[in-house]
Order: structure tokens, then sequence, then C-alpha cells
């Protein structure tokens, strides 16, 4: 007990107060340098957000021009698809027209073939019953 006594009798002198003063003091930097600390990683926290902010808004703005050019390219693309399909509409009413056309000649052909093969019949019977050589008369062989 007595080493306690000594001690707290020596710890109430002026070289307490000053060890007690010097422990504060330190305690009180370290707490300082600590807060110090947080402050310059929250001011470099901030900084890396801010810069992060920065490249990502640099990207968006990239990102938003690379879209838009990609929509009037897209535009551009759908207008000469729709023109295409305009083109090939007109050209299936043409082809429709033409077959209805080459329908009408065709029947036409036949129906001048068939007075032909009649004609010429005709003209053979007539020949037949005249009884008439060709080669006298150049115009009815067709020279």
């Amino acid at each position: 007990m007595t080493d306690l006594n000594e001690l707290t009798s020596r710890s109430s002198g002026v070289w307490g107060w000053f060890g007690g003063g010097a422990v504060t003091v330190v305690a009180a930097l370290y707490k300082l340098r600590k807060m110090l600390s947080r402050d310059g990683v929250n001011l470099r926290r901030d900084e890396a957000e801010k810069s992060l902010i920065e490249s990502l808004s640099d990207e968006l703005e990239r990102a938003n021009e690379r879209a838009r050019l990609a929509d009037q390219r897209a535009d551009v693309a759908f207008g000469q698809r729709n023109q295409m399909i305009r083109e090939i509409g007109e050209m299936e009413r043409l082809l429709a027209a033409m077959e209805e056309r080459h329908k009408y000649l065709g029947e036409q052909l036949q129906a001048a073939t068939s007075e032909l093969a009649s004609v010429r019949a005709e003209v053979s019977q007539l020949r037949g019953r005249l009884n008439i050589d060709p080669e006298q008369l150049p115009w009815l062989s067709g020279q």
C-alpha cells in the first residue's frame, strides 16, 4: 500500500501535473491529427467523386452524340427503305399491267393465227377449185 500512496503523492505534484498535461496535449494532438487525416481523406474522396462525375458526364455526352448520329443514319436508311418499297410497289403494278397486256396480245395473236390458218385453207380450196398453179401467179405464193 505504501507504493500506492507514494505514487499518488508523486502524481499530485508539479511533475504529475506536467505529465498529465503532456498526456492531454499528446492526446489532443493525436485526435487533431486523426480529424485532419479524416478531412484529408474526405477531401480526396470528394475530389475523386467530382472527377468521376465529370468523366461520366463527358462519356454520357459522347454517347448521346453517337446516339444522335445513329438516329440520323437510321432515319436516312428508313427513308431509303420506304422509297424502295414504293418503287417496288410501282414495279409490281407495272408488271401486272404488262402481264395483262401480254395476255391480251397472246389472245390477239392466237385469234390472228387461227384466222390466217382459216384464210390459207380457203385459198388452198380456191386454188384447188380453180386449178391454178401458184408459180403462175407470184402474188399467190408470197413472192
